[in-house]
């Protein structure tokens, strides 16, 4: 634990940086990967306030201490378009255990932790593969001047990156971020307003075949045999013959039977000691090229 302040001076911070905004498309959605999503939010919440203890004393507000926490502030859903906002509130509650269940105590500091999860998640963003870098560029100096405008939160966040608990932060941030990857009907995800993951081609658009099919695929000078356990014109899914850690690159070229695809996407994944590839195809695939491969994996199984 890093030795910090726990006590609050008087200069009643604005909200700045409180609000956490988490915005899911998808085509469905199991309860499963959405409290997964929120159990990995908490996890990291849980991590940071570790950094100090997470008791704090306010001299003329409140004198038994108060622990930080984080609360659903409100929870919209879109049925027509299938999609979700969370808003996730920094707050506070009773450092000691009451008698009933906690109740939100109202104080005038916040820690900005929100804004600290925020840039930890953008910051999973493989830059090789972001189309509009201003723009992710324009967002992580967004999230640093909220950093750099309230002192609790700066204090907390230049504490973590000198400490061992922030490559446990990123490995956290990867994870949830990869949970999402994995799930086929997620299709994007937005914290405040950046979108991290991005899969926009409409997938109950093309018929989706559960195929084996080894291909070569060649990313960074590297070549990679992997199998193509499903795929329709829009995209497809592929899983690394070996334990190699694998990770996305714009410029991934996989060669099908028969042809040779750049994908528009590209998103990676590990699950266990073994690495998936999805590949999204913007413009779509020939349908004969599709055919092509579709029949290649009937006649060798």
């Amino acid at each position: 634990m890093i030795p910090m302040n726990g006590l609050f001076d008087d200069n009643k911070n604005s909200a700045v940086g409180s609000l956490l905004t988490v915005y899911l498309r998808y085509t469905h959605l199991d309860v499963s990967v959405f409290a997964d999503i929120l159990q990995g939010i908490y996890k990291m919440h849980q991590t940071i306030v570790g950094v100090f203890g997470n008791t704090f004393l306010f001299s003329d507000v409140y004198k038994e201490g108060v622990r930080n926490v984080l609360r659903i502030d409100s929870l919209a859903t879109a049925t027509a378009g299938n999609s979700t906002t969370i808003k996730i509130r920094e707050g506070w509650a009773p450092a000691f255990q009451p008698a009933m269940d906690d109740f939100l105590v109202e104080v005038p500091e916040t820690l900005g932790i929100a804004s600290i999860i925020a840039s930890l998640l953008v910051s999973t963003i493989d830059k090789a593969i972001v189309s509009n870098s201003n723009f992710l560029e324009g967002a992580e100096k967004t999230f640093a001047k909220e950093i750099e405008e309230n002192k609790e939160c700066k204090k907390i966040f230049d504490a973590l990156r000198q400490s061992e608990i922030k490559g446990k932060l990123d490995e956290q941030a990867l994870l949830l971020v990869q949970t999402a990857k994995s799930v086929e009907a997620v299709r994007s995800v937005s914290v405040n307003g950046v979108n991290i993951l991005s899969f926009d081609v409409n997938r109950r658009k093309y018929k989706r075949y559960f195929v084996t099919v080894p291909v070569i695929i060649k990313m960074s000078g590297i070549t990679y045999n992997v199998f193509v356990e499903n795929i329709s014109r829009g995209g497809c899914v592929m899983k690394l013959n070996d334990s190699r850690e694998i990770s996305a690159d714009r410029n991934m070229v996989i060669q099908f039977p028969g042809c040779e695809l750049t994908p528009s996407e590209v998103a990676t994944w590990r699950n266990g000691d073994q690495s998936f590839i999805r590949a999204i195809f913007n413009p779509p695939m020939e349908e004969g090229q599709l055919h092509s491969i579709v029949i290649g994996s009937a006649a060798c199984s």
